[in-house]
Formats: C-alpha cells, sequence, structure tokens
C-alpha cells in the first residue's frame, strides 16, 4: 500500500504540471495587457480653484484632504494661455487608480487664474474645507506645454486607438494560448461558419489521367474496371440486375499508388473527383466531424451524373469503436460515415474509395459488403509493374541509350512505386547538377544510394585509421557474401551518408524475377553475410579495437532469426504457436511460459554461435582477398559487381595494369 502512495502522488504533481504552466502564462498575459492599457492611457485630471486672500496667502478650494495630502505642492508647471488673459498651472500628484501608480504615472491637478508666476511662488496656500489647517508653498514654477488644455492634441485619437489594440491583441493572445492548451476550441467553433473547408481540397474537378498513366497494379485496374463498364454502359448491368461495388477498399504499404488509383479511375468514368483525408474530419468540438461528413455526401449528391469520393487514411476515423484508442468525438464520425454509406440517404452513382495501410485497425461494420463491398490489396510492385514504372518515369527523360531498364527494374526488387519515381527524379537533378545532357549508370545508381539511405556526406572527414576500419568492416561483408552459394554481392562503397559509414550490398544467389520463397539456408546466409563486418574487425584489429558500426547488422541478424524461430517454425524447436500481435515488437511474446523462453534463447544463441563460427572460418580461409579487397575500397572509395567478382576469383585489382 506504501508502495503505490508515491505512484499516485507523481501523477497527480505530472497532471498539475500539464494545466498549471498554461495558466501561469495565461495569466500574465492578462496582466501584461492591462498595464499596457494603462501605460497608453492619459493621465487623469482634475481642476481646482485658486482664490487671492492677501499679498502673501492664497486660499484653494475644490480639493478633499485626501487630494490635498496626495499633491506635490513644491513645484508647478506653467502653461501659457495664448487666447485668454488666464493661465493655466497645473501639479503633479499621486493617482487613485493602482496599476497607474504600480507603473508611476501621476494624476494632474489644475487651476486657472489671472496670476503671473511671481504671485504664485512662495506664497502661503490655505485649504478651505480641510481638516487639516496645514499650510503649503509652491516653490518652483517651471514653463512647459505638456497636456496643455488650451492646446487642442490631435494626437490623442490615435494614441486611443493604438492602447485599445495593444490590449485587445495581449488579450487575444492570451485566450489562443488558453484555448490551445486546455483544449476547449472554442475559437474553431466560432470561426468555423466564416471558414470555407472545400479550400485546398479537389471538389467536383475531373482528372485528366487515367489507369494507363499507371504502371502495375494489372489486378486492382480490373477490379476497378467494372466501375468503369458500369458508368460507361449500365444497362448490360440492369439487364442481369447485378449492382456495381458502391464502395472500395484499397489496403496497402504506403508509396503504391493508392490515391493515384482513385483519381485514375474518375479520370476513366470521367467523373468529378472529390477528395478528402481522414484527418480532416477530426475536431476537438463534438460533432464537428460528423458535420462535415453529411456535407462532404451532400457536394456528392449534387452532381446529378455521379462522382467519385476518395477518403484517404481512413483508419483516422475508422478505427474499431468502443476500445482505448478511439474517442467519442470520432465514433460519432464513424457512425455518421456508417450511416451515408449504408443509411436511409441513396447515394446513386457514388462511388467511395478508401485507402488505409491496414484492416486490422478498421471497425468491423465498415467494412461489411454494402458499405465497402471490396477490399483490393495494392503490393509492392512486381518486375512487370517496376518494369511500366520506369517506362513511365523516362518518358520525358534523356536516358542514355546504353542503359538497361531491365536491370534497373531487377535492381529496385521490394521498393514501391513512389521510390522508383523518386529515384529517376534524383537521377535527373544530379544530371542537371554535373551540366549533363544524359542520364548514365553511374547518376541512377547514386539516386538509387540517396533514396534509400540519404546523400553522401562528402564534407565529412574521417582519420586514415577509421576509414581502413569501415574499408575492412564493409570488405568483411563482401567476402562472406561471395563465399557463400546463397548470396552474391552487386556493390561496396566506404562513402558515409545519413544512415551508415559504408554499405555492402548482398543479394541472394538466383533469385529472379518475384520469387520471395526464401529457403532456411538462405535465411542463415542472410545472417551470416551481416556478421562477416564484425567478424572482418575482430580479425584484423583484434577485441579491443572493435566498433560500434556492427548495430546495424547485429539488429538485422536478430530479426532473421527470430523470424526462423517464431514465425516459420525453421529450428530444431518446430512450430512455436504464439499469437503475436501484427504490431508487436517483442522478442518473445508474452503469451509463451519460462520454459518455453528459455528453450528460445537457447535455440537463438545455438544459431548465432554456428552462424559466428562459420563466419570467422571463411574469413580466416580468405584473409588475402579480404586485404585485398580493402586496399582497393581504401583508394576507390566503391565497387560494383564486375570488379568485386574479378577480385574475389582472380585475387588482383582489375585497375593494375598487366605487364607485358
Amino acid at each position: 500500500m506504501n508502495e503505490r502512495e508515491p505512484l499516485k502522488k507523481n501523477k497527480k504533481s505530472s497532471e498539475t504540471g500539464n494545466w498549471l504552466g498554461p495558466l501561469l502564462i495565461f495569466i500574465f498575459l492578462i496582466i501584461t495587457g492591462i498595464f499596457l492599457y494603462f501605460h497608453f492611457s492619459p493621465p487623469s485630471i482634475k481642476s481646482f480653484e485658486v482664490r487671492k486672500k492677501d499679498e502673501n496667502t492664497l486660499e484653494v478650494s475644490g480639493l478633499n484632504q485626501e487630494e490635498i495630502d496626495k499633491i506635490d505642492w513644491n513645484s508647478a508647471e506653467f502653461v501659457d494661455n495664448p487666447y485668454s488673459r488666464k493661465q493655466q498651472y497645473e501639479l503633479r500628484g499621486e493617482d487613485e487608480n493602482f496599476f497607474k501608480r504600480l507603473i508611476g504615472k501621476k494624476k494632474i491637478f489644475y487651476f486657472l487664474g489671472k496670476f503671473e508666476p511671481y504671485q504664485i511662488r512662495d506664497k502661503n496656500i490655505e485649504f478651505i474645507n480641510a481638516t487639516n489647517k496645514n499650510k503649503a508653498k509652491i516653490s518652483v514654477i517651471k514653463p512647459t506645454e505638456r497636456y496643455n488644455l488650451f492646446k487642442k492634441d490631435d494626437s490623442s485619437i490615435a494614441w486611443t486607438i493604438i492602447q485599445w489594440l495593444i490590449a485587445i491583441f495581449s488579450l487575444l493572445v492570451a485566450f489562443v494560448i488558453f484555448d490551445m492548451y486546455f483544449g476547449t476550441n472554442i475559437i474553431g467553433f466560432i470561426t468555423y461558419p466564416f471558414r470555407s473547408w472545400k479550400k485546398g481540397a479537389e471538389g467536383g474537378n475531373v482528372p485528366k489521367i487515367g489507369f494507363k498513366d499507371i504502371g502495375g497494379l494489372q489486378e486492382a485496374k480490373e477490379e476497378l474496371g467494372e466501375v468503369v463498364s458500369y458508368f460507361h454502359n449500365p444497362h448490360s448491368f440492369w439487364k442481369q440486375g447485378a449492382k456495381v461495388p458502391k464502395g472500395v477498399l484499397l489496403v496497402g504499404p504506403p508509396g503504391n499508388g493508392k490515391t493515384l488509383l482513385a483519381k485514375a479511375l474518375a479520370g476513366e468514368c470521367r467523373l468529378p473527383f472529390l477528395f478528402r483525408s481522414g484527418s480532416e474530419f477530426e475536431e476537438a468540438v463534438v460533432g464537428m466531424g460528423a458535420r462535415r461528413m453529411r456535407e462532404l455526401f451532400r457536394q456528392a449528391r449534387s452532381y446529378p451524373q455521379g462522382c467519385i469520393v476518395f477518403i484517404d487514411e481512413i483508419d483516422t476515423i475508422g478505427r474499431k469503436r468502443y476500445s482505448t484508442t478511439n474517442v467519442s468525438h470520432a465514433e460519432q464520425t464513424l457512425n455518421q460515415l456508417l450511416s451515408e454509406l449504408d443509411g436511409f440517404h441513396p447515394r446513386d452513382n457514388i462511388i467511395i474509395l478508401a485507402a488505409t495501410n491496414s484492416l486490422r485497425v478498421l471497425d468491423s461494420a465498415l467494412l461489411r459488403p454494402g458499405r465497402f463491398d471490396r477490399q483490393i490489396f495494392i503490393p509492392l510492385p512486381n518486375l512487370k509493374g517496376r518494369q511500366e514504372i520506369i517506362r513511365i518515369c523516362v518518358r520525358k527523360l534523356s536516358i542514355k541509350p546504353d542503359v538497361d531498364l531491365e536491370e534497373i527494374a531487377s535492381m529496385t526488387k521490394g521498393l514501391s512505386g513512389a521510390q522508383i519515381v523518386n529515384i529517376f527524379n534524383e537521377a535527373s537533378i544530379l544530371s542537371i547538377r554535373q551540366n549533363k545532357k544524359f542520364i548514365d549508370y553511374e547518376m541512377i545508381f547514386e539516386a538509387y544510394d540517396r533514396t534509400l539511405m540519404g546523400p553522401s556526406l562528402t564534407s565529412q572527414t574521417l582519420t586514415p585509421t577509421k576509414k581502413r576500419i569501415i574499408a575492412y568492416h564493409e570488405a568483411g561483408h563482401a567476402v562472406v557474401g561471395m563465399s557463400l552459394p546463397e548470396t552474391i554481392v552487386k556493390k561496396i562503397t566506404i562513402i558515409p551518408r545519413w544512415s551508415a559509414g559504408g554499405y555492402t550490398w548482398v543479394e541472394l544467389y538466383g533469385e529472379k524475377d518475384d520469387d520471395y520463397l526464401i529457403n532456411k539456408s538462405q535465411m542463415l546466409a542472410q545472417v551470416m553475410s551481416s556478421l562477416g563486418g564484425r567478424g572482418s574487425e575482430e580479425l584484423v584489429f583484434g577485441l579491443e579495437h572493435i566498433t560500434m558500426g556492427a548495430y546495424s547488422d547485429f539488429k538485422r541478424a536478430s530479426e532473421i532469426v527470430r523470424s526462423l524461430i517464431l514465425r516459420y517454425g525453421m529450428s530444431d524447436l518446430g512450430i512455436v504457436p504464439t499469437q503475436e500481435s501484427f504490431f508487436s515488437d517483442e522478442e518473445i511474446p508474452r503469451e509463451l511460459p519460462e520454459s518455453a523462453k528459455q528453450k528460445i534463447e537457447e535455440e537463438r544463441e545455438k544459431i548465432m554461435s554456428h552462424c559466428w563460427k562459420k563466419v570467422k572460418e571463411i574469413l580466416r580461409k580468405r584473409r588475402k582477398v579480404l586485404k585485398l579487397l580493402a586496399e582497393i575500397l581504401l583508394e576507390k572509395n566503391s565497387l560494383q559487381k564486375e570488379d568485386i567478382n574479378y577480385i574475389f576469383i582472380n585475387q588482383i585489382s582489375p585497375f593494375t595494369p598487366l605487364l607485358s
């Protein structure tokens, strides 16, 4: 019981800290606004009467005892009046207002009379109706023109406007901070009727692209082709009594063309395209998302010919209801979407497309037929798809004739369509930077590296010792990769980039086209090639000088071994029954008993030890090739597949001229 009390106390203090800071800022801005207002405001003014009693005495009336005590009677200011014989005399005193007193702003007391300064100076002053009969004298009279009541002040209006603007601005800033930190969203609620939600969205425009402008995705095009056929020839559907799918859900990893496919469908159907993102329906004000959903479908029904509505990232509003990850206003938005998809409101000729990266998080009511009738998977492009994407990319590019686009398509295996497009865009930018007319292999390879690992850090300086360690590290990956029958090395570089000091491109040998079926020996070969860098460092430099550059290699090797044991059941343990989540990052699932976890750890250690032992054996046998590769890397920085094969087979440098 005593252990929980500090936890509750810490939680309470953290919650207090969340709102205490914004509250203090809000109070500070309010006080600042008040101070600014009184700083720019004119001083308070009060008049009183002065009469001459005799040659040495003046009588003062119109002031109470409190005001008399606050006035500084020692000095006064004299202002000449050019329009009258009466003169103006001003005295300063303490103001009744607390804020004016705090900033030091004095109150002005003035009187008018036919007195010259010598008739006022050093005269005794008696106060009529005062409780205290003490007398005072004005010893100093200074001429001035400030606050002249007889002179018209044209700047008073401007000063009044400025002070009000500054005060209002300070209060608005305070209110905005209060609204943001406490999440009231009062400003959004007030300004909502005056904002145009359609701004920035594609509303009612017919896209000018079609399926021919998208590479690959043949299966998805065939599935959506029925929607195109319906709008071009609906009688064939009516004759058979068939209904066109009114809702299509596009599922797949990012960058594969889900949004582009939806736009192309509208272009093929020649229908208006309404695009919305799931986040556009999210508002802190309850009911705002549902209202926006109604407006979207009201706009869609306004097109008599029909339209295509596309909602991107629908998992933002379509998450499973009654869960901790979904809040109440998001559930209202989802309920409104469900009602619009299959409710009492007809939506003839309105096709709804939505995109998401995962079906697991979506509510089951959203996935049922009648709402989203079809679910189309948009995978990474296969070889044919990559070839089509590359052909579309090079339409407007100047590519050197010797560049084999089929080889580029094979090289980009596992990349998304967006990454392939970015590679050719980067290559085009490199050709402009180098002032060349054509894009060659070297630019495409450099663009490939930039897309996956960022630009090269040419300004980074490495000591010869560190550069030598990196060269041997990468050469170790290459030697192990070339020694194993399951792998082949395509490139080695020691040019540092954002995510690595260098890298070795190792692929599975004999894997062609879209063969993603990997066996156990290939997985173990990938593990061993990942361990080759650390093995080379340990062999050449010793255990005392190994570096942390193998972190990502160990991580990749560990992930492969984990999948080999748990997901694919390829270890000596056989099939391991688990219920691991799609989003699970745990090394070992929680539901397994401790005995099973211990066996998995022992099996993983056994596999890693076997691979590590074999790696060290390969490097010891191939130490001559390892040294040669590292020396050539130090000289050339990068090696391609042909040079690597020549060095490994002939054990001499291809850059050394042969003697006749």
